[in-house]
């Protein structure tokens, strides 16, 4: 059995997109979003700009720059780190 861990806890509530899927590029209404729905595509969009920010890294690069910038977060107890918060800007930034 293959074990595997969580390293980043991606935004999943309170994330607000563009409701006007119908007609693209016309501005639309605005709503709240929750769950998978909103993570994903949050950390994939943090990876495209670092990807166009740094062409030259590729995929495990990218992942770390996610990954060694993220919020410290530990378990119940304290004593042992836990999946983070993405943070954007510092993994922008590079701060």
């Amino acid at each position: 059995m293959r074990s595997w861990h969580m390293s980043l806890a991606p935004p999943g509530d309170g994330m607000i997109n563009e409701t006007n899927f119908e007609h693209p590029g016309i501005q639309g209404t605005y709503d709240w979003f929750g769950g998978t729905s909103a993570c994903v595509p949050a950390a994939a969009g943090l990876a495209v700009l670092l990807y166009d920010r740094h062409p030259d890294y590729d995929y495990t690069q990218i992942r770390q720059r996610i990954v060694s910038t993220r919020l410290s977060c530990y378990d119940q107890i304290g004593t042992r780190q836990i999946a983070g918060p993405i943070n954007y800007s510092s993994a922008l930034t590079g701060w």
